[in-house]
């Protein structure tokens, strides 16, 4: 099987500054790049040269042409190149046809970087820039050069540069740093900004998960001088119509308990089982999805804490109807029973109006609760945080590699249960 390598995708506004750089680039200097450098070919083995700092492709950052570190070179088996302060190193596998870095220092780098020295008339600032534009990217992403998916110099020198005078270069090389610098700032104020974010957003759930978010119907009916339903009479009507609606089905059982005492509730709240407040819980289709049509199956990633994509599909042979125990109904709960990563396992979403008949794979779990008392939307909130993730975290076993929790897991999840009008004014708030 012949496998397709392409060069990373270039951030858009990387790619519009190398072009202003390439436009800007306007001389009688026209000639292929080997009339303006010659690779450096200087031959080092890495034992030879322990005292000098290694590169290797994977320490340098793609687009960015930034240095992640040096490695020690004990380890390097093969030949290595040597470069100078002011050399540029320009990766020249395949995937990495981005990753140019202008030295700083004298060391070794792979032999997968072509070396290549300051020249009279350019400016190594500006050659780093010129590899990095988005023309010569496409010139080379169609070349290759021995067993594997790399281009030598020999291939790449033959692409036509147009070289402005060194002031130019200079005025480029200049312009480009401030603009990209800008940009630097710009992402580091945006990474702080979504910092900020993820914090803000695991305080909400905090408070909401510990009654704090809003004030409590206990709170409000003393301050009202009136009585309210507690969290502990609302249950007891969720039991009594978990056992009307199992009775309705003929296939009644008594639910799953709590299996320790969980700490101290809110005022006015109770906890329960998950079990306790659900009607079904079942596993979904086991079988594999084919084709581009048929009746839509969720893929597992479709589900993240609190999120759903149901763009995120497969498709199943024949009509829903061959999968009506695995159809997904409005307001269903989803968990993730497997995943590769454990922060993926027991996330769940609520499952919004649907337009088309989906079904679910036997690698998320749905949960039907009772709804008009106790609502999907704020289960899912208070089984993403606080005590009942963590009883989900501490359940967590793995099998054939993958972490994962089992359906008994999930019945005796422990869940808080406020009244029910407090339970609409939580999830309200955290919308908002």
């Amino acid at each position: 099987m012949m496998m397709k390598f392409v060069a990373q995708e270039e951030p858009a506004i990387y790619k519009v500054l190398r072009e202003q750089a390439s436009a800007a680039a306007q001389s009688p200097r026209v000639g292929k790049l080997r009339e303006f450098v010659a690779p450096r070919r200087e031959k080092v083995h890495p034992q030879d040269a322990l005292h000098l700092p290694y590169v290797g492709l994977e320490q340098v950052e793609a687009h960015t042409m930034r240095l992640l570190g040096t490695v020690d070179a004990s380890s390097m088996k093969s030949a290595a190149n040597r470069f100078f302060p002011g050399d540029v190193l320009y990766g020249r596998l395949r995937p990495y046809l981005n990753k140019v870095y202008l030295a700083k220092f004298e060391g070794i780098c792979s032999p997968e970087f072509i070396v290549m020295p300051r020249t009279a008339g350019l400016d190594p600032q500006y050659l780093r820039y010129r590899l990095n534009a988005h023309d010569f990217v496409a010139f080379a992403r169609h070349l290759n050069a021995g067993d594997r998916p790399r281009v030598d110099f020999e291939q790449i020198c033959d692409f036509t540069v147009s070289l402005p005078s060194e002031a130019r270069q200079a005025q480029t090389v200049a312009y480009l740093d401030e603009q990209l610098s800008r940009l630097d700032a710009g992402v580091a104020a945006l990474h702080r900004v979504q910092a900020n974010l993820k914090r803000y957003r695991a305080s909400v759930l905090k408070a909401a998960c510990e009654g704090r978010l809003v004030p409590t119907e206990a709170e409000l009916a003393r301050q009202e001088g009136r009585n309210f339903e507690t969290g502990a009479q609302l249950l007891q009507r969720i039991l009594v119509e978990r056992r009307m609606q199992h009775a309705n089905s003929g296939k009644f059982r008594e639910p799953t308990c709590l299996e320790a005492t969980p700490p101290e509730a809110p005022a006015g709240w109770s906890w329960c089982s998950l079990d306790q407040i659900a009607v079904e819980m079942r596993n979904g289709f086991g079988g594999k999805p084919k084709g581009d049509s048929g009746t839509r199956i969720l893929r597992i990633s479709a589900v993240r804490a609190l999120t759903l994509d149901m763009n995120d599909i497969r498709h199943l042979p024949g009509q829903s109807d061959l999968y009506a125990s695995d159809l997904l109904h409005t307001d269903d709960l989803l968990f993730t029973r497997y995943n590769g990563s454990r922060a993926f396992v027991g996330v769940c979403a609520v499952v919004p109006s649907l337009t088309e008949p989906t079904a679910h794979p036997d690698k998320l779990i749905k949960v039907r609760c009772v709804a008009s008392l106790a609502l999907p939307s704020f289960v899912a909130l208070m089984a993403s945080c606080g005590v009942s993730r963590a009883f989900l975290e501490s359940r967590m076993r793995t099998t054939a590699g993958q972490p994962g929790i089992s359906g008994g897991d999930l019945k005796s999840l422990p869940i808080p249960l406020p009244p029910l009008a407090e339970q609409h004014r939580i999830v309200a708030e955290v919308d908002r």
